[in-house]
């Protein structure tokens, strides 16, 4: 692979005055050089002059090269800054990236952000983002900054500041990955095909029996299967040994067994049991117990929005859920939190199914988003997911049950501007949840709170 190397365009006003003001006075100083070269072969240190204007030329073409010089060079190790800024950098010109301690954005006036990077040798360096040639390429710094140097922490105006970058051309479909984008981010969301198991398949020398698809793509699809007792059960298989090298496909094992392993000693009535797992013919497979119900998106295909209250109680039930998992020691992420993954009962139950694990195993190992956008948290979009995150899902979930609308990707939902007849309660809820800064999220046992305090009103 070729060595990635990201030039980036950053001059000030001043460089630019100064450069306009060489460029203007060249024909001088370049009618200067010759003669005073010529003159001082002979004169040098008999006419004083000369050796003025000889200093003279000498410092426009230094102060052209230092000014002309407007280049941030970026590759996957250093990042090497213009000349005119290494002043400031006590002359040094290139840093590797685990020299780079902390990265901020800080704002004295509305418009006029600057980046400041924080060195490990007590150094410092304020950038005008204004100063950068485009949006994009103030977008490709944050990211390579945040891609290469792992060590470096930042700061949450920074995190706010680059989310409002990757949501703006999401929406505006502008996405300026370069070739670093392309290696780290081009394939999320992708599809990709495999060939699914056929009705009658028998897998775990015949103990499943693969009655019918219900769901496959990308490198997964999910199976109605029996067991050898003819309970039905519900498969989900994987498979991504096609994408790796030998140490990733051991890697990728251990993961799925460490994972599953997890899963499995879940014990929550309202969350479906993992049953088994296992590796056969190079593909994962997870065997989950049938719950018996609709999923909320076939009940909203059905019957249209829901009505408020019972949205209150199903976000009630899917807290208390959360509340458990991200309690156990270590937390649990469900990463999934969606319309497809909650069965809805007749009698009001609410279960939780199909953990977003599996699919944190294939983005890990193939680098490909896993997952429905709509309902992914922008932390989670960047592989970063946390508890907050199954928060953002759970808003983006709660927002689809009031509109049976697909909730915009990456947004801080205002559930009010769909349904102006909405209750305060509702929207505050949904908007606290979709935040796009997880950490100005509300805590759990906060939102279980305010909604126990509404449903005790509404009893």
């Amino acid at each position: 692979m070729d060595e990635f190397k990201l030039p980036l365009k950053y001059t000030t006003k001043t460089n630019q005055f100064i450069l306009s003001l060489i460029f203007l006075l060249m024909p001088l100083w370049a009618v200067i050089l010759p003669f005073t070269i010529g003159l001082s072969l002979n004169q040098f240190f008999q006419v004083p002059i000369i050796l003025f204007l000889f200093f003279l030329v000498l410092l426009f073409i230094f102060l052209a090269l230092v000014f002309e010089d407007d280049k941030i060079i970026m590759t996957r190790h250093w990042v090497s800054f213009p000349l005119f800024l290494i002043p400031r950098l006590k002359f040094k010109r290139e840093f590797a990236y685990q020299e780079i301690l902390k990265a901020d954005i800080v704002s004295d006036l509305p418009n006029k952000e600057q980046i400041v990077l924080f060195f490990n040798n007590n150094l410092n360096l304020t950038m005008d983002l204004k100063f950068f040639k485009n949006i994009q390429e103030i977008e490709q710094f944050l990211l390579t900054i945040e891609i290469c140097a792992k060590n470096c922490e930042r700061s949450s105006n920074l995190i706010e500041y680059q989310n409002k970058i990757l949501i703006a051309e999401l929406k505006d479909n502008t996405l300026s990955y370069t070739k670093l984008w392309d290696e780290e981010l081009n394939y999320r969301f992708c599809p990709t095909n495999f060939q699914p198991l056929t009705i009658g398949a028998r897998l775990r020398n015949d103990q499943f029996i693969v009655l019918k698809q219900i769901a496959f793509g990308g490198f997964s699809a999910v199976y109605l299967a029996t067991n050898l007792n003819k309970q039905e059960v519900i498969l989900k298989e994987m498979v991504i040994y096609n994408f790796l090298t030998p140490e990733q496909v051991i890697k990728v094992n251990e993961l799925f067994r460490r994972e599953a392993s997890i899963l499995a000693k879940l014990n929550h009535p309202k969350i479906a049991k993992i049953l088994d797992f296992f590796v056969e013919n190079e593909r994962h497979y997870i065997v989950l117990e049938k719950i018996w119900g609709e999923n909320l998106r076939l009940k909203i295909r059905e019957t249209g929005c829901l009505d408020e209250n019972l949205i209150i109680q199903i976000a009630h039930k899917l807290a208390l859920i959360l509340d458990y998992i991200h309690g156990l020691n270590p937390p649990v992420i469900h990463r999934d939190i969606s319309p497809d993954n909650i069965i809805l009962q007749n009698n009001q139950d609410v279960f939780l199914i199909d953990f977003g694990s599996a699919n944190e195993i294939i983005s890990s190992a193939t680098r490909t988003m896993i997952g429905k956008k709509a309902y992914i948290s922008p932390e989670q979009f960047k592989g970063k997911a946390n508890k907050a995150s199954d928060l953002y899902s759970l808003g983006s979930t709660l927002f689809y049950l009031a509109t049976a609308q697909e909730p915009e990707a990456l947004t801080q939902q205002e559930l009010i501007k769909f349904k102006p007849n909405c209750s305060v309660f509702l929207n505050k809820l949904i908007k606290d949840l979709t935040n796009l800064d997880y950490n100005k999220r509300p805590l759990l046992n906060d939102v279980l709170s305010k909604i126990d305090s509404v449903l005790n009103d509404l009893a």
